[in-house]
Parts: C-alpha cells; sequence; structure tokens
C-alpha cells in the first residue's frame, strides 16, 4: 500500500505568505510518496515539497517561474503498485480541461490534475481524475491518495 499526498496551486508569494505546515503535519507520517501539481510560483514555493524526506513527483504550472518549468516536465508518467498514473497542471479555462489533459496520456488509470483550484475526484470513461484543490485557496485543500491492491482511494482535506 502507498499513501500519496497531492499538492497544487501553492502560489508561494503571490498569493500565499507561506506554506501551511500545521495543516499538513497531522498525516505526513503516513505519507510515503508526494505529489506536486504545479504552480508553486517560485523555487520557495517548490522547495516545500522537498521539506518532508519523501519520495517526489512534480510537474510544471503555467505560472512557474522560468527556473522551474527548466527543472520539471510539464507532464509525467509514472507507475507505482502497478497503476499508471498521469501527473501534469492543466491549462487555459476549467470548461473542459479533462478532455484536454487526457490527450496528454495513453494507457493510464489515474490522472492528478490542478490549475482550475477546485477539488475534483470522479471516474470517467475509466481513468480516475483527481484535482486536490489548492494550497492557497479558498477553500485551502489538499489530496491524499491512497493506492491499495491495484485500488484507488482519494480523499480531499480542506483547512
Amino acid at each position: 500500500m502507498k499513501k500519496i499526498l497531492v499538492l497544487s496551486d501553492l502560489h508561494i508569494p503571490s498569493r500565499l505568505n507561506k506554506f501551511p505546515l500545521d495543516a499538513i503535519k497531522p498525516y505526513i507520517d503516513k505519507i510515503d510518496i508526494i505529489f506536486g501539481l504545479g504552480d508553486y510560483d517560485s523555487q520557495i514555493g517548490l522547495n516545500n515539497l522537498y521539506g518532508f524526506d519523501r519520495e517526489v513527483y512534480a510537474v510544471s504550472g503555467n505560472m512557474d517561474d522560468s527556473l522551474i518549468k527548466s527543472q520539471l516536465p510539464s507532464r509525467l508518467k509514472i507507475t507505482i503498485d502497478g497503476i499508471n498514473i498521469g501527473l501534469i497542471h492543466g491549462w487555459g479555462g476549467p470548461w473542459g480541461i479533462r478532455e484536454k489533459i487526457s490527450g496528454q496520456f495513453d494507457n493510464v488509470e489515474l490522472i492528478c490534475y490542478g490549475h482550475t483550484h477546485l477539488s475534483y475526484l470522479k471516474k470517467e470513461n475509466d481513468v480516475f481524475y483527481f484535482n486536490p484543490g489548492s494550497i492557497c485557496g479558498p477553500p485551502q485543500s489538499f489530496g491524499i491518495l491512497t493506492i491499495d491492491n491495484k485500488k484507488i482511494k482519494a480523499n480531499i482535506v480542506e483547512f
């Protein structure tokens, strides 16, 4: 079993002055992996993902500075415990975003995305879509994914 902390849209420092460590701290001891889904804004925002001593998979977002965009891919496909997962931020208006991002991946069971600042979890056309919402809010939120025996469970944590 793997537990994954899913973060998106930190926007530090443009919308949030500091990382909300107190909200995440109660969950971190149970977390194996961290997914970062973009729009950290700055290296300071991105560095928060690496402060937990966990494996990190991260993609860049449309509002990230050029340094972050040079360090991180815009999309990433990984496999965790037999589940093929696509990580992407997203772009454009929120209407039709799942159709746009699904075209970026072949053969995935789960797509994690951000950009809209709205949490979302639903299975459509045999693909589970998961958006943890945004750290910068409102409402402020992040996601917890559990992958166990090729089953996916997702929760949104609002704070």
